[in-house]
């Protein structure tokens, strides 16, 4: 091919492909970067909610049941053996079956939706890079596909999926790529906005545990 054949070939072939590849990228994002302001404003906007979901992971556990209630900062979390009470500004990790509770602060870089609800749906976009990945079914309905990425290193996971429900905005599935330990899969059955929530659900009561073990890493 001489050369300004070769050159007429990039202008009529090659450079449009680019450019719509570069297009449909950056619309990708535009539309990710939208989903998950949707869903941080919905989530935002009530006082509280809860959240029931059952949580799996290949070879290790499937289908455990698990409640979420969140206010503000303040969270409750209970799942299998664990019951977590943040406050606000302590976190309380009570473990039923060693009869023990560790007190500690909650760590603001954890986006983990089962250790600290409250964080995970402020969604900044500087802790991550998101790409919309299409629809996928999910328990015969479709869902919109959002992949995150976390921008700094030891986050302890490689990727968070969000399967969001295209009518209300909302998670019907959060599957993390932990570092190395397989994939934590997240299965929304219910999220109720506007909960009451009682004076007591986010303080742990030591009263109510007379003999649990404190370990305190304050």
């Amino acid at each position: 091919m001489k050369p300004h054949d070769r050159s007429s070939l990039l202008r009529r072939i090659i450079l449009p492909l680019l450019l719509v590849f570069t297009l449909t990228t950056a619309h990708a994002d535009e539309k990710s970067a939208k989903l998950i302001r949707t869903l941080s404003d919905k989530i935002a906007s009530g006082k509280a909610y809860e959240i029931l979901f059952t949580a799996s992971m290949e070879n290790e556990f499937s289908d455990v049941a698990g409640r979420i209630v969140v206010s503000g900062d303040r969270y409750y979390v209970h799942v299998n053996d664990y019951e977590l009470f943040c406050d606000g500004k302590l976190l309380y990790t009570y473990n039923s079956n060693e009869d023990e509770v560790t007190i500690e602060k909650p760590d603001p870089n954890d986006h983990s939706l089962l250790s600290n609800p409250s964080r995970f749906f402020k969604m900044d976009e500087q802790d991550f890079d998101n790409a919309y990945k299409g629809s996928v079914a999910v328990g015969g309905r479709t869902a919109e596909r959002v992949e995150l990425t976390p921008r700094t290193k030891g986050a302890g996971y490689r990727s968070i999926r969000l399967l969001l429900d295209p009518q209300s905005g909302l998670p019907v599935g959060i599957d993390y790529d932990t570092d190395g330990a397989g994939t934590v899969e997240i299965k929304i059955s219910k999220i109720t906005p506007d909960i009451a929530v009682a004076p007591d659900q986010f303080t742990f009561d030591k009263k109510k545990y007379k003999d649990v073990e404190i370990i305190d890493f304050r």
